[in-house]
C-alpha cells in the first residue's frame, strides 16, 4: 500500500501593511481597556491606605507607602534624607528641629551621637516605606 502525501499549503504572507494594521488596532484597544480599568486600580490603591497616608502630600501616588520612623529613647522618630557635604544623601533620624538647624541620628550607629544640620527641616524628603494596610477589611 503506497501512502498518498498531503499536499502542503502554504499561508501566504502577511504584507508589513497589514501586520502594522494589527498592531495598531491591538495598540488602540489595549490603550483604552487601560484607561477603562485604571478607576478599579485607583481605587485599589486607596482602599489600602491609611488616612495618614491619604492626608501626607509627600506620600507616593501609586502604592500606600507610611514615613519610616526609627525608635530612640523610648521615642518614635521620623527618617529624613539629610545631604551631606560632599553631596552625597544619608537617612538620618530627626531627634530635635527649629527654624534654623536641627539635630539628627543615624539610625544605623545610634551611639555615634547627634548630629547637628543647618537649614530648615521642612526642605528635606521624608524616607517612605511601603505599607499596604490590609486591616481595612474585615474578615467575612
Amino acid at each position: 500500500m503506497t501512502t498518498a502525501q498531503m499536499p502542503t499549503v502554504k499561508k501566504p504572507k502577511m504584507s508589513q501593511q497589514e501586520l502594522m494594521n494589527r498592531v495598531l488596532v491591538t495598540s488602540i484597544a489595549i490603550f483604552i481597556l487601560f484607561i477603562f480599568l485604571a478607576p478599579l486600580g485607583y481605587m485599589f490603591t486607596t482602599a489600602i491606605k491609611s488616612d495618614e497616608q491619604m492626608s501626607d502630600p509627600q506620600a507616593p501616588i501609586f502604592w500606600p507607602h507610611s514615613k519610616a520612623t526609627f525608635s530612640f529613647e523610648g521615642e518614635e522618630l521620623e527618617i529624613y534624607q539629610l545631604p551631606q557635604e560632599d553631596g552625597s544623601i544619608r537617612e538620618m533620624a530627626m531627634v530635635r528641629r527649629t527654624r534654623q538647624e536641627s539635630w539628627f541620628i543615624d539610625p544605623t550607629n545610634p551611639e555615634a551621637g547627634q548630629v547637628n544640620w543647618q537649614g530648615n527641616w521642612r526642605t528635606l524628603e521624608p524616607v517612605y516605606v511601603p505599607d499596604a494596610q490590609w486591616q481595612n477589611f474585615q474578615v467575612a
